[in-house]
């Protein structure tokens, strides 16, 4: 963690430059670019500027008068042009990138030329490959803890389609650089995962394919080693949130947080009930060694499920299945926003943070450019 002598001048950008594709394989994104929870985000922060207990922080938008119903009065476009005005003219020394950055980010060119600019977010340099779900769950599984820890997996080549007769149903398939549940299927048929593969062989050269874990779905959010308020304290290590719950599935997956929030299919695990079962707390430790495996820089959010139940009725063991880079951070604060907590927040709440003292809590851990050298 960095701290400043004096103003945090924060800008916070949303996704608006192209991504490019990477082996072939372009990773959807998100409509808007992220401008709805840059706009959450930096209505928080403006109300965190208001606070009379936290004056060093000041906003810096677009707009003189941002209005709260807008998105695009909050955020600016990741792109190099606007970066550099956005520090250069607007003097900003904070940079919260709330986007999906690669190996070929604008802010690895920023960093160069201002090394010193602070910014929340992940390493570009790492992403390409740890958005990759074919590679990142194979090398994570390499790691001191992390045996053994993921589904039974198949990537499965455009070109190799006779492999799909051999692997047992029914099965999870998904695109090997995907957002959300975009392009996740369930298929309990042969005709069914041949279908879904043709699909997303159009828009790239591999498929990811694993066995169903049929039991609960949770997420956990990690976060990175730092200082953080009460009841947290100092944590010279990555580590979790409480565990988030999630249900009412769509064809065996969950549906896209856009269409049905996740206040809506998504609570907390009660404390009483996670103290009494020891996988919660397994999963949690498994999740931090994936951070610290990671090296990252902010919040990140992995999603498991059980892997069933035994003969007795017994639930299974976790097994991780995703790991969010870029984990929403939709919250409430803005008009109409009341039932946007995404699950991070959801998973703050069970520490008695509130959205507000989620995201000054992740201000706080904000590193210097430099290190992206």
């Amino acid at each position: 963690m960095v701290t400043l002598d004096g103003e945090y001048r924060i800008a916070v950008l949303h996704q608006a430059a192209p991504t490019p594709a990477i082996g072939g394989v372009l990773k959807p994104v998100k409509p808007g670019g992220y401008k709805d929870s840059s706009a959450d985000l930096a209505y928080a922060l403006h109300l965190e500027s208001q606070d009379a207990c936290t004056p060093s922080i000041k906003l810096i938008t677009p707009s003189s008068s941002p209005d709260p119903s807008k998105d695009a009065d909050w955020s600016f476009g990741d792109y190099k042009e606007t970066i550099l005005e956005v520090i250069e003219k607007h003097g900003a020394n904070v940079l919260w990138a709330n986007t999906n950055v690669h190996s070929a980010h604008a802010l690895l060119d920023i960093a160069k030329q201002h090394p010193d600019i602070l910014m929340v977010g992940q390493d570009p340099r790492h992403v390409d490959n740890y958005d990759d779900k074919a590679w990142v769950n194979r090398w994570l599984q390499s790691h001191a803890g992390l045996e053994g820890t993921f589904p039974q997996t198949w990537i499965v080549p455009r070109d190799t389609p006779e492999v799909l007769a051999s692997i047992p149903l029914p099965v999870i398939i998904k695109p090997v650089r995907g957002r959300g549940s975009q392009g996740v299927a369930y298929c309990r048929t042969s005709n069914e995962l041949e279908q879904r593969a043709k699909k997303l062989w159009e828009t790239g050269s591999r498929v990811v394919i694993e066995e169903f874990c049929s039991g609960e779905e949770v997420t956990i959010t990690v976060l990175p080693p730092g200082t953080y308020d009460p009841p947290v304290g100092v944590k010279d290590k990555h580590w979790a949130l409480p565990v988030v719950r999630r249900f009412d599935h769509t064809d065996g997956i969950m549906p896209y947080s856009g269409g049905v929030p996740v206040t809506a299919n998504s609570t907390l695990v009660p404390l009483e009930e996670a103290s009494v079962d020891p996988e919660y707390a397994r999963l949690q430790k498994r999740c931090e060694l994936v951070g610290q495996a990671l090296g990252t820089l902010a919040t990140i959010r992995i999603d498991a499920r059980r892997r069933g139940q035994t003969a007795s009725g017994m639930d299974r063991e976790f097994a991780l299945f995703d790991t969010n880079m870029k984990p929403n951070i939709t919250g409430p604060g803005r008009p109409g926003r009341d039932d946007q907590a995404a699950l991070t927040v959801l998973a703050a709440g069970g520490l008695g943070w509130s959205y507000r003292d989620l995201v000054r809590n992740m201000l706080r851990q904000a590193v210097k450019l430099r290190c992206l050298l």
